[in-house]
């Protein structure tokens, strides 16, 4: 290339530091002009410098940007699960309330199923919020565990509804026969 020629230093500069994967070699091979032309020009300009510079700049944006997607998607699940509860909560309420005025049979089966949402919108909710989510290993102050005897209660619940339910076909009977 003859010394008259006017180099678009400007565009190869910008080429230079919109691609990371553009060499020195591929601008002076592009704007006619040698390997050490091209990079005595990069180094008065400092074009390695401003390149690492926009990178930097750009993944910082990235996890500002990043961060913020996770915060917002942590928001959606949080509100998820804290409806979920709301509902469930709703639902065993009006359980209560239905067998407390009419003295109707509780489901079990519903309660269970209910038991089984509530808990994995909690763990779903404490996983949100970083918390551990386990409760194995937790102890009353006399060093019992807090969740012994729980799954025994449910059980005389359940054996309790039935006794109940053969005293109340047994009465019905009695009365019919009467």
């Amino acid at each position: 290339m003859s010394s008259t020629t006017k180099i678009n230093w400007d565009g190869a500069r910008k080429e230079y530091l919109s691609d990371t994967t553009i060499s020195l070699q591929d601008i002076a091979d592009k704007y006619g002009v040698s390997k050490v032309a091209a990079g005595l020009r990069a180094k008065k300009e400092n074009w390695t410098g401003l390149r690492q510079e926009l990178a930097d700049l750009a993944f910082s944006e990235f996890q500002k940007r990043l961060v913020d997607e996770k915060a917002k998607s942590q928001e959606r699940h949080l509100l998820t699960y804290k409806n979920i509860q709301a509902l469930v909560n709703g639902r065993i309420s009006e359980i209560y309330k239905a067998s407390e005025k009419d003295k109707t049979k509780v489901d079990i089966k519903e309660l269970e199923a209910l038991a089984r949402t509530a808990k994995i919108s909690i763990d779903g909710e404490r996983v949100v919020l970083g918390l551990p989510n386990g409760v194995q290993g937790h102890t009353d102050a006399e060093g019992k565990d807090v969740w012994g005897g729980f799954a025994e209660a449910i059980v005389e619940y359940k054996r309790r509804q039935k006794e109940s339910d053969r005293a109340s076909d047994k009465q019905e009977k009695g009365n019919s026969n009467s």
